[in-house]
């Protein structure tokens, strides 16, 4: 598809490269270093949008039981998705917490009204996980901050 681009754009010289501009592109070699600039650019904006344009929290309807309290929604934070997008996903962050279900945990650090903990190793499918997730005082959702295989 981008050669097919790059071949469009070489075919119509003396047309505007965008609608919105009033340059001309002039030459073959002209053409090339403003595909160069744009290619360079676009990397720097994926590379931005890796940290600083995130999903939003995504909201899963549950039934469990964690640390006596009845949970009815999972909450998902998309952060796990810049370094492990390739081995996690929502699908099984939800079987992890699953795993949950019925047991008791000790909260690694309580903050204000949220409590937080990490469940590792939590073991699914023969492989080792790291959860870490947050309970908030009296709320009926367990908060998944971060996930990732180990």
């Amino acid at each position: 598809m981008f050669r097919e681009s790059v071949v469009e754009i070489i075919g119509f010289f003396d047309q505007p490269l965008n609608p919105f501009s009033r340059h001309k592109v002039k030459s073959k070699r002209e053409t090339i270093l403003l595909l160069k600039e744009v290619n360079k650019n676009l990397s720097k904006l994926t590379s931005f949008s890796k940290i600083g344009l995130m999903k939003p929290r995504r909201s899963y309807p549950v039934s469990f039981k964690i640390n006596g309290f009845k949970i009815t929604e999972v909450l998902i934070d998309p952060h796990y998705e810049i370094n492990h997008s390739d081995s996690m996903n929502d699908e099984l962050i939800l079987k992890l917490v699953g795993l949950l279900d019925g047991k008791f945990f000790k909260p690694e650090t309580i903050d204000s009204d949220f409590q937080y903990y990490v469940a590792d190793p939590l073991k699914f499918e023969e492989l080792n996980y790291r959860l870490v997730w947050l309970l908030e005082n009296e709320k009926l959702y367990v908060g998944v901050v971060n996930a990732f295989r180990r």
